[in-house]
């Protein structure tokens, strides 16, 4: 089993989040009217990002593995979600995205039902996506207060 972690911060008087993981370090922030500074991606948007990230990345492994071409792969990733979730004005609607849609367009000579195959095994093998599609549990526990 593999764990990986990330270290985030926020200061009062500091614009967004800063986080930090093993070898990076990355921006997060609101938009002005959800009472950020508008400086950065939004959670969310770094959520359909990584989930892009992820998919390009096990596709080009996945390729490699079944010999097939790559000259690209372009992905649009788009998400539905209420707003009245999050403002907390409607507690019967749940706050995350309704639904996730990754449109792929790739840039090969494979055959079709090659590149159909690859892409059906991409979606299985890509993590960021399975976690976002398994309901995986979250625990929230608060460390202290200083």
């Amino acid at each position: 089993m593999m764990k990986i972690s990330v270290n985030a911060t926020w200061e009062h008087g500091t614009p967004a989040t800063r986080v930090r993981t093993a070898k990076h370090e990355f921006t997060i922030d609101e938009p002005n009217q959800r009472g950020g500074d508008g400086l950065a991606a939004n959670p969310m948007e770094m959520l359909l990002g990584a989930v892009a990230g992820c998919f390009i990345g096990v596709g080009r492994m996945v390729a490699k593995e079944r010999g097939i071409v790559l000259n690209h792969i372009k992905m649009h990733v788009e998400e539905d979600l209420d707003p009245a979730g999050l403002e907390g004005s409607n507690p019967s609607v749940r706050p995350g995205a309704q639904d996730v849609r990754l449109i792929v367009e790739v840039g090969t000579d494979a055959a079709r039902d090659e590149v159909e195959a690859w892409l059906a095994e991409t979606e299985r093998r890509c993590p960021v996506a399975d976690t976002i599609r398994s309901a995986v549990p979250v625990s929230v526990r608060l460390k202290g207060i200083a």
